[in-house]
């Protein structure tokens, strides 16, 4: 049996790494909920110039609070599952209690599910949000794209317009460096070697949203800033070259998260899936 005091891996997530992200999403909520109003209008009112109205839509927002709820739930559901499936090979947690051939939870132990289930929803909730502010971003970079003239805009409106993105940005970054750790740690468990299906969907999920999702917006509305550079012929343009949306102190962190955590993470990341699958076969 794991004993609370042993448990040091448990003891650091939930002490150290689960507050982190928690804090952060809650940084990443701010900032969209402050910034997605402006976001929008410009994307609309300057770069489109569209007439189309945006409309809340209140089915989709019980239909994606239904969605969340229920992916938490089955993760959690599976996760249990995992865990008790433990006592097959004669270990079991401070959360369970043995009465003869049977393993059952103790009071801690619901606290404890309940508190995962928590986790889950505020993971699925940082990733609704910035999910939200990404998809304004790629509608701006598709307006770039179909404009036929610079007229008025500069690249410094654009860069203080969406500033507040790349604020949740780098915010993401953080996030996903805090639950880097966190699997890093839960990988090394007892019941991360144990928790095999949980553990495979959520290394695939953070490689890909860390190295592709994140950015890749950013890269978008930069690139086709470039080519409307390159594609119109306006004389009085002078500088063609490329140009970065994000300020030189949010560059630095990101270069050292992306150092730090994210650069050697997919290679991680792929091995330990393989080898869980290996395993779980």
């Amino acid at each position: 049996m794991t004993y609370f005091f042993g448990d040091w891996w448990n003891l650091a997530l939930y002490i150290l790494i689960c507050p982190l992200y928690v804090g952060l999403t809650c940084w990443l909520v701010v900032i969209v909920i402050k910034s997605w109003n402006d976001i929008y209008d410009f994307q609309k009112n300057e770069i489109s110039k569209s007439s189309k109205k945006n409309k809340f839509k209140l089915f989709k927002a019980f239909a994606l609070g239904v969605l969340i709820l229920s992916v938490a739930f089955l993760l959690t559901t599976n996760y249990i599952n995992d865990v008790l499936a433990l006592k097959e090979s004669n270990e079991f947690y401070w959360f369970l209690t043995k009465i003869g051939d049977t393993y059952e939870l103790r009071a801690i132990g619901i606290y404890y599910f309940l508190l995962n289930f928590s986790l889950l929803i505020v993971t699925l909730i940082a990733l609704t949000f910035f999910m939200s502010i990404y998809k304004l971003l790629m509608k701006i970079g598709k307006a770039l794209a179909s404009r036929e003239e610079i007229g008025t805009l500069e690249f410094d409106d654009i860069k203080g317009k969406l500033s507040a993105f790349t604020e949740a940005y780098i915010v993401t970054k953080g996030i996903i460096a805090a639950y880097i750790i966190n699997i890093w740690i839960w990988a090394d468990s007892p019941i991360g070697k144990g928790t095999t299906t949980n553990l495979i969907i959520a290394l695939a999920l953070l490689t890909i949203i860390g190295f592709f999702l994140v950015s890749f917006p950013r890269y978008f509305v930069e690139l086709q800033w470039y080519k409307l550079k390159l594609r119109v012929s306006d004389k009085n343009i002078l500088n063609k070259s490329y140009e970065d949306l994000r300020t030189f102190r949010i560059k630095a962190i990101a270069q050292v998260l992306d150092w730090v955590f994210i650069g050697g993470f997919a290679f991680y990341a792929i091995e330990k899936i393989f080898e869980l699958i290996g395993s779980k076969g």
